[in-house]
Parts: C-alpha cells; structure tokens; sequence
C-alpha cells in the first residue's frame, strides 16, 4: 500500500507521525510505503528557464518511486503484482490552475467541486469503465482525543488517524478502536483484492449510508447522483459499527 499525502501541491511529509504506517501493517499483513515528494516552488517552480517538461518535479518524483517499488519491493516482503495508492480524495493535489483564485466566487465555487462532486464522479466514471465496483464511504466520527479545537467534530483528513491507528491512545475509546481497525481491515482487504473489496455488500444508490449523525444509528445521506454504481459504507462512532447496506 502506497501512501501519497495532500496539501494541494504547497506542503507535506512522510515524517509526519500521523502517517506512521506501522500499526496497519502490524495488523493487516501488508507493506505499507510512505515517501517524500517536493512541493511547492521546489516541486512546481513554474519558471521560465525550464522546459515546459521539467515543471512538474513533484509529479516526477512520485513516478520515480513507484518504478523504485515495483523493482525492489520483493526485498521487503511486498508484491510487485499488488501495488495499491490509496488517497484522500479531498487531499488529492490538484493543478491550482484548474481552480483560479483570482475571484472569491470562483474560488468558493471551486473549493465546494473539490470537496463533493469529484469523488462521486470519478468514482461513477470508473465504475462504468471497468466493470468494476468502486468503494465508497462518508467518515463522520469524532473523537475527543483528536480534536484541535474543542466541538470541532469530524473535520478534513480526521480519518487518517484511524486509517494509519496514530490516533492518541491516551483517552482512547472502544469506539475509537474498533473504528480503527474497521478501517484498516476494509483497506487492507481492497488492497489485496481490489474485485472482491473490502468485504461489503454492493448496493446500486445515490444514498450513501451515514452513521452516528443526529444521534441516529443510521441516516440517509443525500449523494445527489441517482446514477451510481458503487459500493458505499458509511462509519461512525456513536453506534455500534457495521455496514450500510440501503
């Protein structure tokens, strides 16, 4: 399992602890590769002087390792047949010239189509030309140890902290466990065999299950796509986890 982290092509480290890959792999039985790539002016300097090929560096980078894997990940245990890059969509970097800031309404405009329709779009499209299912869930836990600001909830890249298992084991939950190791089973188990997915039943909906909101066990959430072929499972900490099949 390759891990590329976000932040938009401007920032970013493997170093960070939040994606110590060593809980998952402890748990699920798989190689987990995390890396640095340059950003920001060092990765995409857009200067004059260099050739129109050389201004994606970062991107370079990032091609650069996964060839270094597929020739030497046999020595660590991994399979070269089986890699997997797994990413949070909303994280993904994406070329600041497809969403110009020059105008707030453009740029709010903008920022919504990053964080919603993409994920459901790219996935759909997918699905349609493959054949295969597509794996899809909406995150809505939160949890008092990993709150940056007191009431914040679920916020943006929450989840990586039950993904990886580098959440604070000081004031840990059952919930918080059994949440973590959901994920990590469900990622895993994609990785493995990415057909067979991770485990869940396949639904044909534009309704993503949504767990633990408004104090529900389980709520509809409207994915504004009646047209969807994927798989969706939401998770939550409120309830008692397990699958959303509608």
């Amino acid at each position: 399992m390759v891990w590329f982290y976000g932040g938009g092509n401007e920032f970013g480290s493997a170093t960070n602890p939040i994606y110590d890959g060593t809980n998952i792999a402890r748990n699920q039985d798989v190689v987990v590769v995390t890396f640095n790539y340059r950003t920001n002016i060092f990765g995409f300097p857009l200067a004059p002087q260099l050739p129109i090929t050389g201004q994606n560096l970062g991107y370079l980078d990032q091609r650069l390792v996964l060839d270094w894997i597929q020739r030497n990940i046999h020595a660590f245990g991994g399979d070269p047949k089986q890699t997997v890059m797994p990413q949070i969509h909303q994280l993904y970097p994406v070329p600041s010239v497809q969403y110009p800031n020059d105008h707030d309404g453009i740029d709010a405009s903008a920022r919504d189509y990053i964080f919603g329709c993409p994920i459901s779009a790219v996935a759909n499209d997918a699905a349609r030309s493959t054949g295969q299912p597509i794996w899809r869930y909406v995150y809505n836990a939160y949890f008092p140890n990993q709150q940056p600001i007191p009431g914040l909830r679920a916020y943006h890249s929450s989840e990586i902290f039950e993904i990886f298992g580098t959440y604070s084991q000081h004031g840990a939950t059952q919930q918080q466990i059994q949440l973590s190791n959901f994920m990590q089973t469900a990622w895993a188990n994609f990785a493995k065999n990415p057909s067979g997915g991770p485990g869940w039943n396949t639904i044909s909906s534009g309704t993503l299950g949504e767990l633990g909101a408004n104090e529900k066990i389980i709520s509809n959430y409207d994915d504004a796509d009646d047209d969807n072929p994927t798989t969706t499972v939401a998770v939550s900490n409120e309830q008692t986890l397990r699958s959303a099949n509608i």
